[in-house]
């Protein structure tokens, strides 16, 4: 396996931000195992979520149409906190985020370049 990136998952709110929000408001988007055991530890008394949600950009859709908080990737979610349309939840925990490839050691090594090279780039522009 080889690392593509690493990002930080941060909570985030729908704005306007005097809107109280409370645990059913909560999307739990699904990060995988290491975000889960993680998030559990860090919120070990919070109740399971109404609303899951395994593919991030729905989750945020989601939330954006009814209102409420989840954790996503902040470079997926910038332009949205610098448009004012979500807020970052203050003092919450971030969690590191990595994406890896990979791939069979037969592979050829110019299309793997490539495709890293593809697959950077692309993680760098929803960044």
């Amino acid at each position: 396996a080889e690392l593509l990136f690493e990002e930080k998952l941060v909570l985030v709110r729908t704005t306007p931000t005097d809107r109280v929000l409370g645990a059913e408001d909560h999307v739990r988007i699904d990060w995988g195992e290491e975000f889960a055991a993680s998030y559990q530890a860090a919120y070990p008394d919070q109740a399971n979520s109404v609303v899951a949600i395994s593919y991030g950009p729905l989750a945020l859709d989601y939330i954006l149409a009814t209102g409420g908080t989840g954790y996503f990737r902040k470079g997926f979610v910038r332009s949205y906190l610098e448009e004012g349309r979500l807020a970052l939840v203050p003092d919450s925990p971030e969690f590191s985020y990595s994406a890896y490839a990979v791939h069979s050691t037969k592979a050829d090594e110019g299309v793997m370049a490539r495709i890293r090279t593809g697959l950077r780039a692309a993680a760098a522009i929803a960044s």
